[in-house]
C-alpha cells in the first residue's frame, strides 16, 4: 500500500469522528495491506444509521450485523454483547 492510500484511510477515519463520532466502537483497525478501515462496535440507532449514510450494508451472521461499504473501504461489525 502506498502512502497516499494510507492517507486517505486515516483521513476517511478522521471524517467518520467529525461527521458521526466513535464513542459507539470499541475496536477501530487501519488494515494497511487491505487497505480497509474496520470498525468493530455496539448495536445502536446512532450506528445503524451511520452504516445507512456510509453505504455499509448490513446483514445479520453469528448474532452480529456484518458488512462492507459499496467501495469496500469500510468493514463494520456491530454486537449487543
Amino acid at each position: 500500500m502506498n502512502v497516499n492510500n494510507k492517507v486517505n484511510l486515516i483521513k476517511l477515519l478522521n471524517e467518520i469522528q467529525e461527521n458521526f463520532g466513535l464513542e459507539d466502537f470499541y475496536a477501530i483497525t487501519i488494515w494497511t495491506d487491505a487497505e480497509q478501515l474496520s470498525l468493530q462496535g455496539y448495536f445502536t440507532e446512532k450506528n445503524i444509521s451511520m452504516a445507512k449514510k456510509l453505504n455499509v450494508s448490513l446483514e445479520f451472521k453469528d448474532d452480529n450485523l456484518k458488512g462492507y461499504s459499496e467501495n469496500g473501504l469500510i468493514k463494520m461489525v456491530l454486537t449487543t454483547m
